[in-house]
């Protein structure tokens, strides 16, 4: 007689540890889902099939892209083609379920090989992630909808502005005193330089910074339209940065206030070949602004600090908001050229 209880035995252990297996795949809480080669659904567990809301005899044998939506059927494909990279290969996308309602799914994909590395198919191990995209959706939708919320009180901050700045033009057109009518159009000047930084905001992308080269062009042409200045006049060699708003406000002040003071000052009615520069220059220790002319230059003994005017005051007042400083030079006794050093980072209040 032959002896097989071994044989029995491991038999009897083969079959218990089918039967562990089969329990803990059907048990599990993911879903999981065996295709063939062609995509046809050869296996799948209990969770699965309660996942895509069918039963599943009326799911094995049917190809997987039946239970997909068709716009996803292009990237599982690529998927299931590319799964035997090292890792497998994982993927978001949508399924179609019964009455069109939606579940999406993280897939992680594993290739299935037989002897000898022949590829029978592959694995997919299906997480429902349905709750986490429509959370994304919502957040996403409301953060859409305080952006145009954001939009729009930059645009109506604009527009107000520019109420104030046409009420002030026209009292300056129609007060008798030369002197009051001088300082109305100041006053206009620094309203608009803060408009213009709301109308940039408006129109932006990012609606938490200012990009200042194209903000500092945009006020320097305002400026110069408001003094009633050629188009051309000032060149820029402005370098590209991205402030915070708080920080571009403190900066077009600054410029109209200097441009401003140029405007005024820097030239008689004789002088033809005038030349201004706005620049900014991007260092390791933070930002040179420059504001420079060929002009008279400054006034002899003129000390800024000691200064009584009102544009050089504003000047100081936000450079040392800002960290920073303002050095006046007369080159060679002609022109004015006013550079304000700005570090990266402002001080702690």
């Amino acid at each position: 007689m032959l002896d097989i209880s071994n044989l029995k035995q491991a038999e009897e252990a083969r079959r218990r540890s089918e039967e562990n297996y089969r329990r803990i795949v059907q048990t599990a809480h993911e879903g999981i889902l065996v295709v063939d080669n062609a995509a046809r659904i050869t296996y799948l567990n209990a969770r699965m099939a309660a996942m895509l809301a069918s039963a599943e005899e009326e799911l094995l044998g049917s190809s997987i892209y039946q239970v997909v939506r068709p716009e996803a059927a292009a990237e599982l494909s690529a998927a299931l083609e590319c799964a035997d990279n090292p890792g497998g290969r994982t993927v978001e996308l949508e399924f179609l379920l019964p009455d069109e309602a939606s579940l999406w799914a993280l897939l992680s994909i594993t290739p299935i090989v037989d002897e000898p590395d022949t590829p029978a198919g592959n694995l997919l191990m299906v997480t429902d992630i349905t709750d986490r995209i429509q959370m994304e959706r919502a957040l996403r939708s409301s953060l859409q909808e305080k952006e145009l919320l954001l939009r729009e009180i930059h645009h109506r901050v604009k527009n107000n502005l520019a109420i104030v700045s046409s009420l002030l033009d026209l009292q300056a057109m129609t007060v008798g005193d030369a002197q009051l009518s001088k300082r109305l159009r100041e006053g206009q000047s620094r309203i608009l330089s803060v408009a213009s930084l709301h109308e940039i905001l408006y129109q932006s992308v990012d609606l938490g910074t200012v990009a200042m080269d194209h903000y500092l062009q945009l006020l320097g042409e305002q400026i110069a339209e408001t003094m009633g200045q050629p188009k051309g006049l000032t060149q820029y060699r402005v370098a590209s940065a991205a402030l915070p708003i708080e920080k571009a406000v403190h900066w077009g002040l600054i410029v109209n206030e200097l441009l401003t003071n140029v405007y005024k000052h820097a030239f008689g009615p004789e002088d033809r070949d005038r030349q201004i520069t706005l620049a900014l220059h991007v260092a390791g220790d933070g930002y040179h602004l420059e504001v420079a002319d060929n002009g008279r230059g400054m006034p002899a003994g003129f000390d800024p600090q000691q200064s009584t005017s009102l544009g050089t005051q504003i000047v100081l007042m936000l450079a040392e908001q800002l960290g920073g400083r303002v050095d006046w030079t007369s080159p060679a006794g002609s022109g004015t050229r006013a550079i304000v050093h700005l570090p990266a980072q402002e001080p702690a209040a």
